[in-house]
């Protein structure tokens, strides 16, 4: 009898013992499943952070090596850019269809990638969207700069080498920063065209540039 007891506490024992070993094994490949997943959320947006801001110097400029953009070249650009963008989203699921739905960032701020996605689009428009975008803001800054130059010719010049010239000045952005209300309008109308994730000094960059 005394034999059959201290098997059966043993048995048992022996029971207990592997019981709270496989929950610690259990435990400890749902903290290594947590760590893997949080360690590559971590290098996924370290990498995504660090090539769009490299995409998005490029496109910015910011010292002053690409004094003009053209239009192929920018639609190259634009291409590549999707390129990554699309390689760094990240898709969470299917739909019915079978169809991907890419996370969504619910950031108060636009990330480089974002950015520069936007300034990508931005530069590769038509010749005569950038323009009519260029104009618009001008009209901001001098209202009557239009219908000015309809009536107004300088001497030795045609009306229509006023007009280039008038077409070719860049927008300075001071002109922007000195007045509340036509940073305020100038930020809108971006928006309002798609281009909000730019600040208006980067936005005035490419349309600057842009041939």
């Amino acid at each position: 009898k005394l034999r059959s007891m201290f098997q059966s506490n043993g048995d048992e024992c022996d029971g207990s013992t592997n019981k709270h070993e496989g929950n610690q094994s259990s435990s400890t490949t749902i903290k290594t499943s947590t760590m893997l997943h949080h360690g590559c959320r971590s290098i996924h947006k370290a990498l995504k952070f660090a090539i769009g801001q490299k995409l998005l110097d490029i496109a910015i400029d910011p010292q002053g090596m690409t004094p003009e953009i053209y239009l192929c070249g920018a639609r190259q650009f634009q291409h590549d850019v999707i390129a990554f963008e699309l390689l760094f989203r990240v898709v969470v699921n299917r739909d019915e269809t079978g169809v991907e739905r890419a996370a969504k960032d619910f950031l108060v701020e636009p990330g480089p990638m974002e950015r520069a996605v936007t300034a990508s689009h931005l530069m590769s428009l038509e010749s005569s969207q950038i323009q009519a975008i260029r104009e618009a803001l001008r009209a901001l800054v001098v209202p009557s700069s239009s219908i000015g130059s309809m009536f107004v010719k300088r001497a030795g010049e045609s009306a229509g080498e006023f007009s280039d010239g008038e077409n070719n000045r860049r927008l300075n952005v001071e002109d922007f920063y000195r007045d509340e209300r036509l940073m305020e309008e100038s930020i809108n109308m971006l928006e309002a065209k798609g281009f909000g994730a730019l600040s208006l000094d980067e936005a005035l960059s490419i349309i600057n540039r842009r041939c």
